[in-house]
């Protein structure tokens, strides 16, 4: 649904979005995960329509984002970091309005706003001036907008912002009923790596404006170049020695009798062997799994080779 080819995007001598590719499909939730100021919100907007890219083409559900603007938009439920809202107007008037301009049959739109408010759990809210809303119910109603025209395409820049545990649940729930349900295609971005764990199919990391990466969850947690292993010995001085200059270990870490090393899976035992061959008890081996934020961070770092 949606199509990212060499996108590119510059201000004067700043590029905020270099050679940028990437695609949606019907039916999945695909993040864009890096840190403030990543280039995440330029891409969004340039494939909204919002921006017009300097270089490459971005197509949602065939029509040029460009050459055909209005009728890629009208395919498009839209959620900016910001939600556009009025703050004097009542919940309802606002998402009456919002049906209006999108175009819904009037005899639709008590339809539309219903499932909207429910899915979005607004119900208590509907004479509430938007004003005087909690920021989470804000983006709620920020949501509700994007969501009431049942569009094919989602793309939500910072959806959780200002959210409760409640409210991130249901938003979650939203989502992932729209994509793997519906066949919606859902568009997020986040720099919070556990909400995007739990929610996306796939995942872009950006760095700089840069796409480094797309990948499943599951492949994020694999890119380390080696993985790690504790090893509790009795003699941390003659196991350094008998490790060092192996070339199936590397950055060896010594504290104490705890030795932290780079060893691969598949040599683990092999390494074991050498060390009780060479005399140094052992009373404990286990992986030291890195954490998905250390993971992004070496990632976004520059620390791991994934290309």
């Amino acid at each position: 649904m949606i199509s990212v080819c060499n996108l590119e995007k510059r201000y004067g001598d700043f590029c905020a979005v270099t050679d940028v590719s990437f695609e949606v499909q019907k039916g999945e939730i695909v993040g864009l995960l890096g840190q403030n100021g990543a280039g995440k919100t330029t891409i969004m907007k340039m494939i909204t329509g919002y921006l017009q890219p300097t270089k490459g083409k971005v197509t949602v559900g065939g029509f040029d984002g460009v050459a055909d603007r209005q009728k890629a938009q009208q395919l498009i439920g839209y959620l900016p970091e910001n939600a556009p809202l009025y703050p004097e107007m009542l919940v309802q008037e606002y998402l009456w309005m919002m049906a209006e301009l999108r175009g819904i049959a009037p005899e639709k739109i008590h339809g539309a706003v219903s499932r909207a408010v429910l899915a979005c759990g607004l119900s208590e809210k509907l004479v509430q001036p938007i004003g005087t809303l909690s920021k989470g119910y804000r983006q709620r109603v920020g949501l509700a907008q994007a969501i009431l025209h049942h569009p094919s395409v989602l793309i939500l820049d910072e959806p959780t912002n200002g959210l409760d545990p409640t409210g991130i649940h249901q938003l979650r729930d939203v989502l992932k009923k729209y994509a793997h349900e519906q066949g919606g295609a859902v568009m997020v971005s986040s720099h919070i790596l556990s909400e995007m764990q739990l929610l996306c199919d796939r995942v872009g990391i950006i760095n700089n404006g840069k796409l480094i990466k797309v990948c499943t969850m599951e492949e994020l947690e694999k890119m380390n170049s080696s993985s790690r292993y504790i090893l509790k010995v009795t003699d941390a001085q003659k196991t350094k020695e008998l490790l060092s200059g192996n070339d199936k270990v590397s950055e060896i870490e010594v504290k104490d009798n705890i030795i932290n090393a780079g060893i691969d899976e598949e040599n683990i035992a092999s390494i074991v062997r050498l060390l009780v061959t060479g005399g140094v008890d052992i009373s404990e081996v286990k992986k030291n799994e890195s954490s998905l934020e250390e993971v992004f961070l070496q990632v976004t770092g520059g620390g791991i080779n994934i290309e």
